[in-house]
């Protein structure tokens, strides 16, 4: 490993604490979660490593939530894109939202190896990493998971009887008080 090897990943590092330092300025506003989930889908068309993920969406209809569109958007990036870590070689992408009873259910669900039983339970950990030390900082779920509790809202994880993670994200469709006592 060179010096700069080591100088991006200190920076990556400061730029996810940065982001956890931010976590808690935010403004709600009412958004259409479906239009988020196309955004991201946007963005990562455009990296290379996407080219041999196959994504099928599945976008049921919910009505507009109150959260922060920006810490929405950043918890759907970071499971769209550790799903494709999870896929160096290729694999299938299959994402749904819809409503279910109180609550807008969002599952990300990728074809990769799954996550091992011991991981799951620190999974959401702050620096917890299965990408060995040149992947991640071990910061996304972590501002993941606070950013979704913050919003009212529950994630969970578990392996697809297929093979490959499936996340579960689970936000309260009546959350205009949510997390906003201080």
């Amino acid at each position: 490993p060179t010096i700069n090897h080591h100088i991006q990943r200190i920076a990556r590092i400061v730029r996810s604490l940065g982001d956890f330092a931010r976590l808690y300025s935010r403004q709600r506003v009412s958004t259409d979660l479906a239009k988020i989930m196309e955004t991201t889908l946007e963005l990562v068309r455009y990296d290379k490593n996407f080219r041999k993920i196959k994504v099928r969406t599945e976008i049921g209809t919910i009505r507009e939530l109150e959260v922060d569109p920006d810490q929405i958007q950043q918890v759907f990036l970071n499971l769209i894109l550790n799903a494709r870590d999870a896929m160096p070689e290729g694999g299938d992408l299959d994402i749904s939202m819809r409503e279910n009873g109180d609550f807008a259910e969002i599952v990300i669900a990728d074809s990769g190896e799954g996550i091992e039983e011991e991981g799951r339970d620190n999974i959401f950990d702050p620096f917890f990493t299965t990408k060995g030390p040149s992947g991640g900082t071990g910061l996304g779920l972590s501002i993941s998971y606070s950013i979704i509790k913050d919003h009212g809202g529950s994630v969970d994880v578990r392996n697809s009887e297929n093979g490959g993670a499936r996340f579960t994200v689970r936000l309260p469709v009546d959350n205009t008080r949510e997390g906003q006592e201080s």
